[in-house]
C-alpha cells in the first residue's frame, strides 16, 4: 500500500514528532525522502518528504514562507524541521502558509538524527513497493492500448491477466484533469495520490491508474450488473474521487471525463478519446454550471454536432432561436435555459419549475414569451427537435 505522512508519524523513529501545521494533508503519499541542505527547490520531486535543520532559511522569514509555497506547488509530501539547533520555533507565518496549502509541517525532536529518519523511511518505501502496490505494476501494456499500438498477441493478454485485468469483462476509462483555482502554477497531482484515494473504492472495481497523456483510470467490475447500474456506480465513484481530492487539494479544481463502456481491448483507444472529448465538450456545454463529471454517453449528441462547421452552426442557431438569445442578452433573462430545462422535463411545467427553483407561473410566463418571440406553439412537438438541436449548437459556439 501507499506510504503516507500519517504512516511515517506512526513509526517509532518519529514517535516524538509533532504536527504543527497542515494536518489536513496527512494523507499525502511519500514516494521519496531527502535532506534539504540548500535553498534551491528546483530539485524537489513530487512526493518528497523533506528533512531539514532549518539552517538554509534560519534568519529569513520571507524565505521560510516562500519555501512552504514552493514545496506545495511542487507537490511535496511534507516538511519536517529539526528545531532548537538553528531555529528555536517555527514562525506563525510559516504555519499559516502550511495550513493554507495543507502541507504537513512536522517538528522533529532535537535528539532525532535526520540520517536515521532518511534510512528508515526509504527502507519502508522500498518494502511497500516490493509488496506490489494495488494497480501500480508495469502498466506499459495499457499505454500501448491507449495509443492503439498493442499487437493484441498472446503475450499481451498474459500481461493483462497478470495485472488482474479480465479481457472478457466490460470496462470504462476515466480521465482526470486539474486546474489551479487561483491561477498559480502548481505541480500536477501524480498517479500515486490518485491511486491512494481510488484504492479505497476497490471493493467495487478493479482500478488501474495510468500516467499517460494525463491521469487515466481504468475501471473494471465483474460484469454482473446491468449496464445502467454499472454506469451509475462509475458516476458515483467519480464524484466521490473528485470530492476526496478537492478536500485534500482545495486550491485545485478537478474535472473527470468518463468514456462509454467498452467490451473489448480494441475499444481502449476510443475510450480514452471519449473521456478526453467529454471534458472538452462538457466544459462548453456546462460552462455556466458547476458540473465537473462529464459522461460521454450524455454528450454524444454534442460530439456529432461539433463535427459541423462553426459557420453552419451559427447560421442554424441564428435562424431558429436568435430572438430568444437577444432577449436574454439584453435583459439578463433566462428564456433559453428555461426552454432547455422544459425539454429535459419532457414538457412538464411542474418539473421544469422544480428544476429551476421558480414558481410554475414564472415558467408559464417565460414559455409564453418564447412562443411570442419565435412565433411558435410549443404544444406542437414536431418543432421540439429543431429547437433542441439549436440549443445544443448554441452551447458549442
Amino acid at each position: 500500500m501507499s506510504f503516507t505522512v500519517q504512516n511515517a508519524l506512526s513509526m517509532p523513529v518519529l514517535a516524538e514528532g509533532k504536527v504543527i501545521a497542515g494536518e489536513q494533508g496527512l494523507n499525502r503519499v511519500i514516494t521519496s525522502v531527502s535532506i534539504m541542505d540548500h535553498p534551491d527547490t528546483s530539485w524537489i520531486k513530487r512526493g518528497d518528504l523533506l528533512l531539514t535543520t532549518g539552517y538554509v532559511f534560519k534568519d529569513d522569514l520571507d524565505a521560510q514562507t516562500r519555501l512552504v509555497r514552493q514545496l506545495a506547488k511542487r507537490g511535496c509530501a511534507g516538511l519536517a524541521i529539526k528545531l532548537k539547533r538553528f531555529i528555536s520555533a517555527v514562525p506563525d507565518e510559516m504555519i499559516q502558509e502550511a495550513n493554507r496549502y495543507r502541507l504537513p509541517l512536522i517538528e522533529i525532536p532535537f535528539e532525532a538524527a535526520l540520517s536515521d529518519l532518511l534510512v528508515t523511511f526509504t527502507h519502508e518505501i522500498v518494502n511497500r513497493e516490493d509488496e506490489g502496490d494495488y494497480g501500480k505494476s508495469d502498466l506499459s501494456i495499457f499505454k500501448d492500448l491507449i495509443d492503439g499500438k498493442a499487437s493484441l498477441a498472446e503475450q499481451d493478454f498474459k500481461k493483462l491477466s497478470s495485472l488482474g485485468f479480465n479481457s472478457s469483462y466490460p470496462y470504462s476509462i476515466l480521465l482526470l484533469t486539474e486546474q489551479p483555482i487561483s491561477g498559480e502554477e502548481i505541480s500536477s497531482i501524480g498517479p500515486e495520490e490518485i491511486l491512494h484515494f481510488a484504492a479505497a473504492k476497490k471493493d467495487l472495481f478493479r482500478i488501474w491508474v495510468v500516467d499517460h497523456k494525463g491521469i487515466a483510470l481504468i475501471l473494471q467490475g465483474d460484469g454482473n450488473l446491468h449496464v445502467r447500474d454499472r454506469r451509475q456506480e462509475i458516476k458515483e465513484f467519480a464524484n466521490g474521487l473528485r470530492m476526496d481530492l478537492s478536500k485534500e487539494y482545495p486550491y485545485l479544481e478537478f474535472s473527470i471525463g468518463v468514456s462509454k463502456e467498452k467490451k473489448d481491448l480494441t475499444g481502449m483507444e476510443t475510450g480514452f478519446k471519449e473521456a478526453s472529448r467529454a471534458i472538452l465538450l462538457g466544459s462548453k456545454v456546462h460552462s455556466h454550471e458547476r458540473t465537473t463529471i462529464h459522461e460521454f454517453h450524455n454528450l454524444e449528441a454534442y460530439q456529432l454536432i461539433s463535427q459541423v462547421s462553426r459557420d453552419t452552426l451559427t447560421d442554424y442557431v441564428e435562424s431558429t432561436i436568435r430572438p430568444v438569445l437577444e432577449y436574454d442578452r439584453e435583459t439578463g433573462g433566462e428564456l433559453l435555459k428555461t426552454l432547455d430545462v422544459f425539454f429535459s422535463a419532457r414538457g412538464k411545467i411542474e418539473d421544469t419549475a422544480k428544476a429551476l427553483y421558480v414558481h410554475r407561473n414564472t415558467v408559464k410566463f417565460r414559455l409564453a414569451r418564447i412562443e411570442e418571440l419565435l412565433a411558435i406553439d410549443l404544444k406542437e412537438q414536431d418543432q421540439w427537435f429543431h429547437l433542441q438541436l439549436s440549443i445544443r449548437a448554441a452551447k458549442l459556439l
